[in-house]
């Protein structure tokens, strides 16, 4: 979920060049980018398959109307990768999480750095979506 989101923000911002999906900042920890809000709100169910009520459901429907395009690039580019796949992606040489992970230690949470949104959107540009369309 972390990733999927993280790299949603990031399509979105190259499409409609502008600075963010939605307020709210990733952080460097073990594993990649991390939403502080996003992990509040889902920790309870670890790597377990996240459930929802039917009205969560449909709030998340009307509530994202408006991005149902980006989830679906999303879908397509990411669908089929594990998590450990998403994880390899943002561990990538001289991606926002590696360039913080180079000098810092990501594992305490304590250490907590916000990941720039600028940065993840051209390395997106730049790394992903360009590789991916010469796929």
């Amino acid at each position: 979920l972390q990733k999927l989101m993280y790299f949603l923000e990031a399509i979105y911002m190259i499409d409609t060049n502008c600075d963010e999906l939605y307020n709210s900042e990733f952080y460097a920890w073990a594993y990649g980018p991390v939403s502080k809000e996003l992990y509040s709100n889902y920790k309870e169910f670890g790597n377990l398959p996240i459930n929802l009520t039917n009205e969560q459901i449909n709030l998340g429907i009307s509530r994202c109307s408006n991005i149902s395009k980006y989830v679906e690039i999303l879908f397509k580019m990411f669908g089929n990768l594990s998590s450990f796949d998403l994880v390899t992606l943002t561990h990538l040489k001289n991606s926002p999480w590696e360039k913080i992970a180079r000098n810092n230690d990501v594992r305490d949470i304590k250490n907590s750095i916000v990941i720039s949104k600028k940065d993840t959107k051209e390395w997106v540009e730049e790394r992903i979506l360009k590789t991916n369309d010469k796929k």
